[in-house]
């Protein structure tokens, strides 16, 4: 049977092909590694460059300035301190605010917020008076809170109030230093 050729009913009808037909299937490697793709990684990898270096320069290195015009203003706070203007009324020493004491219970008001400056009676006893804020300061927070909405809220009951004050504060403060406060102001006086 010459010229007879073997026909594969399979290759004809869709099954196999031939060898020469498919083309050579490539490994993952070099899918990966072809000309698009390097572009594609190289693009990336300069994108991810580039969001990494605005954000330092625009945040970090802001973050940086920011810190340090932080601490040359603390800096210059503390220097203001140190070189703080004499008083301009020597004989009257101010108190740090209180803030929010408790009142005793009765009425509408629980709280009450106050300021008060003393008026010595000499002011050679103003550094006297300043080392004593410390002892001043809880007679002040006890007298208050001993008091009631009901007294505070007339002038008569601020008068007694202050009075008291000037009564304990002088005898805490004469049992350390022969310092004397003659008057007491009320400077600021809130109930809540």
């Amino acid at each position: 049977m010459a010229g007879r050729t073997d026909i594969n009913i399979e290759d004809t009808v869709g099954g196999k092909k031939q060898d020469g037909d498919v083309p050579p299937k490539k490994s993952l490697f070099k899918r990966l590694l072809t000309i698009k793709m390097i572009i594609i990684y190289c693009i990336v990898l300069l994108l991810i460059i580039g969001s990494l270096a605005a954000w330092w320069f625009f945040f970090l290195k802001n973050a940086e300035k920011a810190a340090r015009e932080k601490a040359r203003q603390a800096e210059q706070q503390a220097m203001a301190l140190k070189k703080k203007k004499p008083p301009l009324f020597k004989d009257i020493v101010e108190l740090s605010p209180f803030v929010k004491m408790t009142l005793r219970p009765s009425g509408n008001f629980s709280f009450i917020t106050m300021k008060i400056a003393l008026q010595l009676a000499d002011n050679n006893m103003r550094q006297s008076i300043e080392a004593e804020k410390n002892v001043i300061r809880p007679i002040v927070k006890r007298e208050t809170e001993k008091m009631t909405w009901f007294v505070l809220r007339t002038p008569e009951g601020k008068l007694r109030l202050k009075y008291r004050l000037i009564e304990k504060i002088n005898s805490a403060v004469s049992k350390s230093s022969k310092a004397k406060i003659n008057n007491l102001y009320f400077t600021y006086f809130m109930m809540q």
